[in-house]
């Protein structure tokens, strides 16, 4: 779709010659109004509006129009990050938290465009990337089937990791990140263990990487999620979150000891709302298809292209030319 309103003329210059048919225009409504023409005449008056219409046109032509249009474009890169913990084994969801989540992740996958590369994170007491970028749907299967659930959640983790595969650009040191926050002076003349943008970018405004989050929302290890969302926001990476489980939860048992695990979807909000995404919940089996139509929707992406229209302009410009001549033969058997 053209945005007209990014219209501009490379030659501007060009548009002097748009004199001609100004003139040309005025001197008809003079003609017009000093004598005033039968009904009969009305095809004659409206072959000459074409014709000048027409050479304004090519006039436009001649200054090369550049017009922006809006197309769609697929994500590029998707990072899919899934909580491995061990309250993922909870059955407060048909048929545990991690099925579903493998689901809405293999459903995630389906969905984009087969030229995307996806990336694997799985985190528990800490987080890995288990299938490396790749457009292989194969191995990416293989990767979710291979997932095994481990003690500890570092969602915080989770998501820096992601931010250091989708972008090698923001030089994200993963191993700077302690327990609440980042070292300060992590390497050698940085303040940060990771680089910003410059110039800087709106949260949310990347166009060709996103990450999406599969997790019940607990962390328990490594830095506080909300804080590495803002790294995410500083690059204008968008963080989807999806919320696997029930605010009602259910008891887990291990080893003689019982607790209750809870969806806790205060921190996924909070971390879709700071990067710039969306919080979704998948709390019954029926609510996944209507979940990722919703997403998908929302992650459709569209790039800024420029072309010149040219040839465009010129075209209906000799089709208007054209049509005036046609409107004279038929009236008067003569093209003038």
């Amino acid at each position: 779709m053209i945005d007209l309103a990014s219209l501009y003329i490379k030659w501007p210059m060009a548009l002097i010659l748009l004199a001609i048919p100004a003139g040309l225009l005025l001197a008809l409504a003079r003609a017009a109004s000093a004598r005033p023409s039968p009904a009969a005449a009305n095809a004659g008056r409206l072959s000459r509006l074409l014709l000048i219409a027409g050479m304004a046109l090519l006039v436009v032509a001649l200054g090369r129009p550049i017009a922006r249009s809006w197309m769609p474009a697929a994500v590029d890169r998707l990072v899919i990050a899934i909580d491995s913990s061990a309250s993922m084994r909870a059955d407060d969801v048909s048929p545990s938290r991690i099925e579903l989540a493998r689901r809405s992740a293999r459903q995630l996958i389906a969905a984009m465009p087969l030229s995307a590369n996806v990336t694997l994170v799985a985190s528990a007491a800490n987080a890995s990337v288990v299938q490396q970028a790749t457009r292989n749907r194969e191995a990416l299967h293989g990767a979710l089937d291979r997932l095994a659930l481990q003690p500890g959640s570092a969602l915080g983790s989770a998501i820096a990791v992601s931010l250091a595969n989708l972008l090698p650009e923001a030089k994200i040191d993963v191993s700077a990140f302690g327990l609440q926050a980042p070292r300060r002076g992590a390497q050698a003349g940085r303040d940060e263990p990771f680089a910003r943008p410059d110039p800087p970018v709106e949260p949310g405004s990347r166009r060709d990487a996103l990450i999406v989050v599969l997790a019940d929302g607990d962390s328990n290890f490594g830095p506080d999620p909300r804080m590495v969302a803002q790294i995410a926001a500083a690059w204008g990476v968008r963080i989807y979150t999806v919320g696997i489980g029930t605010l009602q939860g259910a008891v887990l048992r291990s080893d003689g000891f019982s607790a209750r695990v809870r969806l806790e979807e205060k921190a996924l909000r909070e971390i879709a709302d700071v990067s710039g995404g969306e919080y979704f919940s998948i709390g019954e089996r029926d609510e996944l298809h209507r979940v990722y139509q919703s997403l998908s929707g929302r992650i459709g992406l569209r790039k800024q292209r420029e072309a010149e229209i040219t040839s465009a302009v010129a075209a209906i410009g000799m089709m208007l030319i054209v049509l005036a001549a046609l409107l004279n033969v038929m009236r008067v058997g003569r093209i003038t």
